[in-house]
């Protein structure tokens, strides 16, 4: 692939380097059809295969995309692909953070029922009582925030 990356580097003519990065990825793009149409019809091992040849038409794109970033993205639609990629991650990020937040709630939840069913009468009413606060501080910032 050090040859590859090499070759990208000499290119100069920015419609040639676009055509050098729209074929493997359109390539790329077919055998994810293609893979997932095999594995729907339940030809698991040729479905596999597919992927993986689709795995490697995918490098040479990569490659020519890490290497000439710049100059592809001057391109209106790579370089709103671009974006609208990164908007997605974002989205993906926030999204896991969520999660994240879910099953921290769903443990402390879990954590205060088997106190409570273990008998630890004193500490639970202390803790409900530090918890509502809490909440009753992050209703309010919630609310703030969106006003």
């Amino acid at each position: 692939m050090i040859g590859l990356r090499n070759l990208v580097v000499e290119v100069e003519n920015s419609y040639l380097l676009l055509i050098f990065f729209l074929i493997p990825f359109i390539l790329s793009i077919l055998m994810s059809f293609v893979s997932f149409t095999l594995f729907a019809y339940g030809f698991l091992i040729m479905g596999f295969l597919a992927y993986l040849v689709k795995i490697l038409v995918t490098v040479p794109a990569f490659i020519i995309f890490k290497v000439k970033k710049e100059e592809l993205l001057k391109f209106k639609i790579l370089n709103f692909a671009n974006d609208f990629f990164e908007v997605i991650l974002s989205l993906e990020i926030v999204l896991k953070m969520e999660k994240k937040v879910q099953n921290f709630k769903n443990e402390l939840i879990d954590f205060f029922y088997r106190l409570k069913k273990e008998g630890h009468k004193g500490f639970i009413e202390e803790m409900s009582i530090t918890l509502k606060k809490i909440k009753r501080i992050l209703l309010y910032t919630e609310v703030s925030s969106q006003s």
